[in-house]
């Protein structure tokens, strides 16, 4: 068959090969998480409320992609799994803020695990080195392109 004049090789397109790693990196990673009954969302959401203890729904949503009814839907499935709870600030019982709890902090070291085990899965057959060079040049684009949105699915 003739090769068409508009026709490429998708492998010489940078964003092609990137999209096609990490589809196949963030899928397993979300089918490893479902299997412990936690989204993506639900772990990256987790994980800021254990760094920054007493965050509030808004705060949250600065960074991410989502909007505050989307925040507010993940924090209820976390509260209701038990993994994070609210507590009202004095002067002011509107505002919420977010704690993780006890079974938050126990979970949390095995969602930590599950993702180290999708990062080494995928991304043994490069050297040290060449995974330092790997996450300094996503560090560069992410800088050069202002892409600071916190990905969540």
């Amino acid at each position: 068959m003739p090769q068409l004049p508009f026709m490429n090789d998708l492998d010489a397109h940078l964003g092609y090969l990137l999209r096609r790693v990490s589809n196949q990196v963030s899928g397993e990673f979300a089918r490893s998480l479902k299997a412990r009954s936690i989204s993506v969302a639900e772990w990256v959401v987790l994980s800021r409320i254990a760094s920054d203890r007493g965050i509030t729904s808004g705060e949250l949503t600065g960074g991410s992609n989502l909007t505050r009814g989307a925040i507010s839907k993940i924090v209820e499935k976390l509260e209701s799994k038990g993994l994070v709870s609210r507590a009202s600030i004095e002067g002011d019982a509107r505002v919420k803020k977010l704690f993780i709890t006890g079974k938050g902090v126990d979970i949390l070291p095995q969602l930590v695990k599950i993702a180290d085990d999708n990062d080494r899965r995928f991304f043994d057959g490069l050297t040290d080195g060449e995974q330092q060079v790997l996450r300094r040049l996503l560090h560069k684009l992410s800088e050069a392109n202002r892409i600071s949105e916190i990905p969540i699915d």
